[in-house]
């Protein structure tokens, strides 16, 4: 059945009803707008959070990426040896 004949249906089954009926499932059709609207809202406000999130990272990490800050780590030196240990524990050679 489709949309156009399901409200079609639902005008005559008005008709059957009293004025204080149809107010009761007049406010229950608005409650059911505004709930599904309502969820939509924080599902759709929820995927741009997320999204947000998501592009901010990407952009973060891209400008850490870009950044000369940390090439000297590149070029690192080894400070210290297995030579220079006292005691060497769990050594693996």
């Amino acid at each position: 059945m489709g949309k156009e004949q399901l409200i079609e249906q639902i005008k005559e089954n008005l008709q059957l009803l009293p004025e204080s009926k149809i107010k009761e499932v007049n406010d229950f059709i608005v409650m059911l707008s505004k709930k599904d609207n309502s969820e939509m809202l924080k599902f759709i406000s929820l995927l741009i959070s997320e999204r947000e999130d998501e592009l901010l990272t990407q952009g973060i990490m891209k400008l850490a990426e870009q950044s000369k800050s940390y090439h000297f780590l590149l070029n690192d030196e080894d400070l210290y040896k297995v030579e220079d240990l006292k005691e060497v524990y769990n050594a693996k050679r």
